[in-house]
């Protein structure tokens, strides 16, 4: 296991990400960092900077392990055993929009296995990641899986009112409230560490925006799965075509995936 078991490498390597997204904010207004590479994709000059600045810090720390991004084209079957799988900035439309709601995330994967997840929040200056022991951390703090079931659950999302099938699930009885947020990763990591119940997204999603969540949820034993119940596993594709469910808690995970296919397949 690549000096996973080693916590100074940890700590260098959220070191380095905290360092490259504090960047990401200072510079949100910057016109030479905020130009537009490609519409399509929200694609920014920013996007290319980040990779290059987390891209070199890995490659200091761990410099004989491969390291593929969202910002460079590859296929799956390029990746190696054992590999960083990094995504610079994850919600590029929010940090444009001008929004906090924007991330930076890497994740060290090996034998298609999420063993090292972190996620950076610049603007709350919060920092995930999980570690050796499946103990799970906020910077210093460390993260307990939640106990309390609530009386109702909060759903999150990207609008400002529930849109798509989070007005579906909005509309039923067992939703009390909604969180407007950002990127996908902050979404994720938001509902397994409990401060929100549940997060349900229909379109495709890729290995990169949910990787370093799914290291993080194994350790909470929170639940990332599809419309169908299936778990998400890293190594068959790149895109997840079935929908993605996010709980801190199965059985509410399991409960959405059955709403969602009867929303998605009637």
């Amino acid at each position: 296991m690549v000096m996973f078991d080693n916590k100074f490498f940890v700590g260098e390597i959220c070191q380095g990400i905290r360092s490259a997204g504090s960047l990401l904010l200072k510079h949100q207004t910057d016109e030479s960092w905020r130009r537009v590479i490609d519409a399509d994709e929200v694609k920014t000059q920013a996007d290319v900077i980040m990779n290059g600045l987390i891209t070199d810090c890995l490659s200091n720390i761990t410099p004989n392990v491969k390291i593929y991004s969202e910002e460079i084209v590859h296929a799956l079957h390029e990746r190696c055993r054992t590999y960083w799988l990094i995504d610079p900035i994850d919600g590029t439309s929010s940090w444009l929009s001008g929004f906090d709601g924007f991330v930076t995330q890497a994740a060290l994967i090996e034998d298609n296995s999420p063993i090292l997840g972190i996620i950076y929040h610049p603007a709350s200056d919060r920092l995930w990641y999980n570690d050796m022991r499946g103990q799970v951390w906020c910077n210093s703090e460390q993260i307990k899986r939640p106990s309390v079931i609530p009386e109702k659950l909060t759903l999150i999302d990207n609008y400002p009112i529930p849109s798509g099938v989070a007005a579906d699930f909005w509309r039923l009885t067992e939703i009390g409230k909604y969180i407007e947020c950002g990127s996908l990763g902050l979404k994720s990591i938001l509902t397994l560490v409990g401060e929100a119940d549940l997060f349900v997204k229909s379109t495709v999603v890729r290995d990169w925006d949910i990787a370093p969540s799914l290291a993080i949820a194994h350790c909470l034993r929170g639940k990332m799965i599809n419309k169908y119940g299936v778990n998400l596993n890293l190594g068959t594709e790149i895109e997840f075509n079935h929908s993605l469910i996010v709980s801190w808690h199965s059985d509410f995970a399991l409960w959405a995936s059955k709403i969602l296919r009867y929303t998605l397949d009637a």
